[in-house]
């Protein structure tokens, strides 16, 4: 994503031509999608634009993360922090169950959502999980 990409990307309600296969149409998808979840949407990329530039040591950070975790130091990171529909108990097995519950019904929307563009590889999904930095230790 170049800077005018991003840019366009965060603007509500930004209108663009679409071309067949484009994703969204209303501007409003990523925005909506986002804060629907979580208080707080942070997108980073590789390429600088200007929402909001992250410092120096918070950028390598994220780009360690995305090197250990994907394996490229390329592309568009949307991190949503601050989750508003979260399992609250305190049993570790039953948080695991609603996880994993979560996490394949995800998977599925977004499986139906975007499977013309996932089976012609157009777009791939990376789905993470990190709770307190721990996506890195492992899923």
């Amino acid at each position: 994503m170049d800077s005018a990409a991003a840019n366009s990307a965060m603007t509500i309600g930004h209108q663009r031509e679409y071309a067949d296969g484009d994703l969204g149409h209303f501007g409003m998808g990523l925005k909506a999608a986002s804060f629907g979840h979580g208080d707080v949407l942070t997108v980073w990329s590789t390429r600088d634009f200007t929402c909001e530039v992250l410092s120096s040591d918070s950028a390598a950070a994220h780009a360690a993360d995305r090197k250990a975790v994907l394996g490229t130091l390329e592309g568009t990171s949307i991190v949503w922090t601050d989750m508003r529909n979260v399992y609250r108990g305190r049993n570790p097995e039953e948080a695991r169950s609603w996880l994993s519950t979560r996490n394949e019904a995800l998977r599925s929307h977004l499986g139906v959502t975007f499977h013309r563009l996932l089976a012609t590889h157009q777009l791939q999904i990376d789905i993470l999980i990190d709770e307190l930095g721990q996506a890195i230790a492992g899923p």
